[in-house]
């Protein structure tokens, strides 16, 4: 994902770019101050990195996934941050010989770009678990109420990526429906070691 999302920034930096300097939307570039793409490269670089050190330090490569409208309120916060940070060293060392807008350009477009790449690998991985693939096969330990609940409910959504092999009980004496007794609890060791659990 890192990867990825440092290409994503990359693009984002050469889109900004092209929006204003070519098209020169926000307002005409004078010629004087009209900067060459090949210029900005080790800047947009700089950029890239600074984008993902920033979505690493807010935890966005550390946790589980997120729904997308979570993770997109956690993006625009990291790109915030490096824009914020990037703004600053550019014209610290610089003054103002470089278009602000190409920054704001390039965060705006950011945001967005990460977002969108989020949104449809959830949508990929969802369809794919729904086909049955990338599901992690679980084992419930325990048959009362509270476990049937937690198969039925596995079962019933596949999109979580969650599919239960069978289930552990003391005070079981078969399958529950379609949910396989795999024997008492004292039994986990063995299936464990020969069953297909993840």
């Amino acid at each position: 994902m890192v990867a990825l999302d440092f290409v994503t920034v990359n693009v984002a930096f050469m889109v900004a770019y092209v929006l204003r300097y070519v098209f020169e939307i926000g307002r005409e570039v004078a010629e004087g101050s009209f900067v060459a793409w090949i210029d900005f490269l080790p800047i947009q670089l700089g950029v890239g990195v600074v984008m993902i050190l920033s979505n690493a330090v807010s935890g966005l490569y550390n946790r589980e996934t997120e729904a997308p409208l979570d993770e997109s309120s956690t993006i625009l916060a990291s790109t915030s941050i490096g824009a914020m940070f990037i703004l600053a060293v550019v014209f610290i060392s610089q003054g103002y010989a470089y278009s602000r807008l190409l920054f704001i350009y390039t965060w705006v477009i950011s945001f967005v770009l990460l977002s969108l790449s989020r949104i449809v690998r959830h949508l990929a991985g969802s369809f794919m678990r729904s086909k049955g693939i990338g599901m992690m096969n679980v084992l419930v330990v325990g048959g009362d109420q509270l476990g049937k609940m937690v198969m039925n409910l596995m079962a019933s959504e596949p999109s979580r990526g969650y599919r239960p092999v069978g289930f552990l009980c003391d005070d079981s004496d078969g399958d529950y429906g379609r949910f396989k007794w795999l024997g008492p609890i004292s039994n986990l060791g063995e299936v464990l070691r020969n069953g297909d659990v993840d």
